[in-house]
């Protein structure tokens, strides 16, 4: 599939999406990274968990002291069938405060941003992954949002590629595993599904979410909380996981796991 991108916006004014990437510039995106972001999938024929999504978004601009932002669904749905055509797209909405103002907000309305490209899905297996040593992270009331100030992934990154990693796994300031680099984490041993607690700093992820309720409804015992690196050392199965599927650990430093998708994890995203 050839890959295909195209970039929309509009302003809390407007009633109209426009062609236009850069929307109004400076901007308090570009200035404080004040916003939220949602990374969704549309499947060729409806977007993934979008209930999911919008209920997300919803209560971060709630959090975040937005106005009351009523979800565009209708042209949004409309807009991902339009341009997927029956092809499956990443799409990802940006949403930020409108205005300028200094750290001071002059206004609480929001202008959007609609990203459409083609989509690539997660790879299956992920084959060596290591811990971070330069990015800890803090559990706060903001830290499970996606919010578009998003350096320590930025940095997360850099350092994975810098060393020849296929994923990075993050820590939080107080020891305990937080993260992929762009996913949650979670592992399998002697049945039971660990996964950490949104207080070690991670982002609360709608495939997160789908995995840990779509697990109990099929008889799991899944454990949200705070966990060392020798829990998850000492796993039998270790998986990430975003919106554009899992894929499979098979190597963490020296310990390798089970690198075949089990089939409880088959189609589950």
């Amino acid at each position: 599939m050839s890959d295909f991108e195209t970039v929309l916006y509009k302003s809390s004014d407007s009633e109209t999406w426009l062609s236009d990437p850069m929307g109004r510039i400076p901007n308090r995106a570009m200035y404080f990274g004040d916003g939220l972001f949602e990374t969704m999938v549309y499947d060729g024929e409806q977007i993934r968990f979008w209930d999911y999504h919008c209920e997300r978004l919803s209560s971060g601009l709630t959090l975040l002291g937005f106005e009351d932002f009523k979800i565009p669904a209708t042209e949004i749905t409309h807009l991902a069938d339009f341009y997927g055509s029956g092809k499956p797209l990443r799409i990802r909405w940006t949403v930020y405060r409108e205005g300028l103002g200094k750290y001071s907000p002059e206004s609480n309305f929001v202008s959007q941003v609609l990203h459409f490209q083609s989509f690539h899905a997660a790879p299956k297996l992920k084959e060596i992954a290591g811990f971070s040593d330069s990015i800890f992270l803090v559990g706060n009331a903001f830290s499970s949002l996606k919010t578009i100030s998003a350096l320590p992934y930025v940095l997360a990154n850099q350092e994975k590629v810098k060393k020849g990693l296929d994923e990075l796994i993050l820590m939080d300031n107080q020891g305990s595993i937080s993260e992929g680099s762009a996913s949650n984490i979670f592992w399998m041993k002697d049945g039971r599904i660990f996964t950490p607690s949104l207080s070690t700093g991670c982002i609360d992820g709608v495939g997160r979410r789908v995995l840990i309720e779509k697990l109990a409804q099929m008889g799991f015992e899944v454990n949200e909380g705070e966990f060392g690196q020798t829990d998850l050392l000492n796993a039998d199965l270790v998986w990430v996981s975003n919106v554009t599927g899992i894929s499979m650990i098979h190597q963490i430093e020296n310990q390798k796991f089970d690198p075949n998708l089990p089939d409880f994890l088959e189609n589950i995203l």
